[in-house]
């Protein structure tokens, strides 16, 4: 998913990306249990530039992370996945990765930039300009 934001013009099938996980020794079977392998990844493949944050998506990292995703770029946030495909806590032994594309904020419409467009599809809902 990550790989059609990042570079929909590159041509890397699935199997390729873990060929090249497995070559550099990041996963045995196709799991990225570590979130520095998977930045060191995306940076040799994509023109990215990966940052790992701690501690969660609260605290001195929500700031960050608004201004990240408002900027029209995605997170990568691993997690575990429970028998009910929740997020749970396993301690990395169930890992799995959401791709986060935007965030949703709850202000008056009053308050938003002129450049924001609404949504044609969706009343109340606007996007924030394109970053290129």
């Amino acid at each position: 998913m990550v790989v059609l934001l990042l570079a929909p013009t590159h041509n890397m099938g699935l199997e390729e990306l873990v060929g090249m996980a497995r070559e550099h020794g990041f996963t045995a079977q196709g799991k990225m249990f570590s979130a520095a392998d998977m930045a060191a990844l995306a940076q040799e493949l994509f023109p990215c530039r990966a940052k790992l944050l701690l501690g969660g998506l609260e605290g001195s990292n929500r700031p960050r992370i608004s201004c990240h995703l408002l900027g029209g770029l995605p997170l990568l946030v691993p997690y575990d996945e429970d028998s009910n495909h929740e997020p749970c806590c396993h301690r990395g032994h169930k890992a799995h990765w959401a791709v986060l594309m935007g965030v949703l904020l709850g202000i008056r419409s009053e308050a938003l930039s002129p450049s924001y467009r609404q949504d044609p599809e969706i009343p109340n809902l606007f996007h924030p300009p394109l970053v290129v």
